[in-house]
């Protein structure tokens, strides 16, 4: 916060897989944006 004058980013990442899925996280780890490219 004291780097961006108090603005809270929250990533937001939406993944959509070969099979017309789609994922939306919210502050995701590595890990699981990992794993919904994957699916």
């Amino acid at each position: 916060e004291k780097v961006n004058d108090g603005n809270q980013v929250v990533p937001t990442v939406l993944v959509k897989a070969e099979s017309g899925t789609e994922a939306v996280m919210t502050n995701p780890s590595l890990a699981q944006v990992k794993l919904a490219l994957q699916g």
